[in-house]
């Protein structure tokens, strides 16, 4: 984990992440981990390194978008794929977080902040679901006080996103 901080895309640290730390070859199989960091069904270390070590190869993406997209993901896990996948942007990216985004049935919940959040980043594209996400931003239960913010700050920027999209969205300037 060190590394990715220090040594940000640096093809060793790369491997050393992908070799070092535990993930089963099934992939994460949803719900809370069975004990600890180096438990192999917590995907955070991973997701973690990746993010810090700014990352962003196909293996990482398809990763950080199976953590999105899995149904049992605790709702830590799926926010943090959430973030990568605004930060590190991508086509497939933004479909997983389309598709998070229309959907209701998640077993820990969705996170509607930072999936609003992650969408920003793609500017022009997200504009024709500039309405869903001010549905779900303003429906959206935040989990502390961070988030609180978050889901507030959203708020206005999205305010400003709508004027600046609006023709994109087909939506009537406010």
């Amino acid at each position: 984990m060190l590394l990715s901080y220090l040594y940000p895309g640096d093809e060793a640290v790369y491997e050393i992440i992908w070799n070092a730390i535990p993930f089963p070859l099934g992939g994460y199989r949803g719900g809370f981990p069975d004990g600890g960091w180096n438990d192999a069904n917590n995907p955070l270390p991973l997701l973690s390194a990746l993010f810090h070590g700014k990352f962003n190869n196909p293996k990482d993406q398809a990763f950080r978008i199976d953590i999105l997209l899995n149904k049992k993901a605790i709702r830590r896990f799926s926010a943090f794929a959430a973030k990568s996948l605004g930060d590190f942007r991508s086509v497939e990216g933004l479909e997983a977080l389309v598709s998070v985004l229309q959907e209701d049935h998640r077993k820990y919940g969705a996170p509607h902040i930072q999936i609003v959040e992650a969408m920003i980043k793609y500017e022009e594209q997200v504009a024709p679901y500039l309405l869903k996400m001010s549905s779900r931003l303003k429906n959206a239960k935040p989990f502390n006080s961070i988030e609180r913010d978050l889901q507030i700050a959203l708020k206005e920027r999205l305010v400003h996103f709508k004027e600046k999209y609006a023709e994109e969205a087909e939506l009537p300037t406010p």
